[in-house]
């Protein structure tokens, strides 16, 4: 459970954010017949509290700042009756500048505190874990640049991110490993989208390329506690709605091109992860909003269009593992009324 109070004051300049919110997670096990030594009830806490501030700023036309900090206290009362308490200070800053009327650089950087999350629920039905004294914290930090381009009804955006995990803790190490903190996780890459829009149409698309690793080697696709490998994605989309009809229609389209970086990496019970391969889904669908009743929409999807056999790049593949294929072809019809 928890909560959160939030006030935003108008200011000369721009407005000034000011929140505290907290947290308590409690996760209980009753396990019996695994053995002696794990037999009864147990279980962890964790709590969080936290206060921040944030200013969104704007001195002058083409200039535009955002900054601001929080801080956290952070407490896990641990499976193994230790008890570990850290502060952290997470700041932010982020700031745009129109170089012309249709052109915007962009640049944004933060540093956050993630605290010591609690162990992995499930694994307590098969696992008695045992924290390192010297644990400490996880932190996250990411940084973005890019431009922006508005023309009439033509929007593009091109920008590099990049997004490192630091000192990410372990959510699944056993005795005798000790859960301890691990390599630095990063993914870094390019993210360009253009989009044109008219009237009553629209279409866009969107290519990233992200790059991936853990320590000193790739993220493979059973590290999911941190990440998963994407590699290069290419979406595609469109609408259109029918004036004076309040019937629209749309698709999306992904294209996930092949990821070879994984293709000699050992998988840990034998064999290589191996290339995930490239596969296209395509969706398109149909809706209607009555000029009687806006506040009804009636629409009709057609998920995976082509019944395409693919494993999403966020699925765990490779060596012994037998991957879960992603739902082939489905159709939705759904209803929704707001009031």
């Amino acid at each position: 459970f928890g909560g959160k109070a939030q006030n935003t004051f108008a200011l000369g300049y721009g407005a000034l954010t000011l929140g505290f919110d907290f947290y308590r997670d409690d996760v209980t096990t009753t396990r019996s017949g695994v053995g002696a030594a794990f037999n009864g009830t147990f279980g962890e806490t964790l709590s969080n509290v936290g206060a921040y501030a944030q200013y969104r700023l704007a001195l002058a036309e083409p200039f535009r700042i955002s900054a601001g900090v929080r801080v956290d206290r952070n407490e896990l009362e641990a499976k193994d009756g230790q008890t570990f308490e850290n502060t952290g200070v997470s700041p932010n800053i982020s700031a745009e500048l129109d170089l012309t009327r249709w052109l915007t650089a962009k640049a944004s950087y933060g540093y956050s505190f993630g605290g010591i999350p609690t162990y992995e629920a499930i694994l307590f039905r098969v696992a008695n874990p045992v924290y390192s004294p010297a644990l400490d914290p996880q932190y996250g930090q990411t940084y973005k640049l890019g431009m922006q381009a508005r023309l009439g009804g033509l929007l593009a955006e091109a920008s590099y991110f990049n997004t490192r995990l630091i000192d990410p803790v372990c959510a699944n190490c056993t005795v005798p490993t000790l859960v301890g903190n691990l390599d630095d996780v990063e993914t870094k890459g390019v993210d360009i989208s253009i989009k044109y829009a008219w009237r009553n149409a629209q279409l866009a698309a969107n290519f990233t390329h992200t790059e991936s690793s853990f320590g000193s080697g790739p993220l493979t696709t059973t590290s999911y506690y941190y990440g998963t490998p994407f590699g290069d994605i290419l979406k595609l989309s469109g609408h259109y709605e029918f004036e004076g009809t309040g019937v629209s229609v749309g698709f999306l389209s992904q294209i996930a091109f092949e990821y070879d970086e994984l293709a000699t990496v050992p998988f840990p019970q034998g064999g290589f992860y191996g290339k995930l391969d490239a596969y296209d889904v395509h969706n398109i669908y149909a809706q209607w909003v009555p000029n009687f009743a806006p506040n009804v929409t009636l629409r009709v999807d057609a998920l995976n269009l082509f019944d395409a056999y693919y494993f999403d790049r966020a699925t765990a593949v490779g060596g012994t593992l037998v991957p879960l294929a992603s739902q082939g072809r489905t159709v939705l019809l759904s209803g929704k009324v707001e009031f």
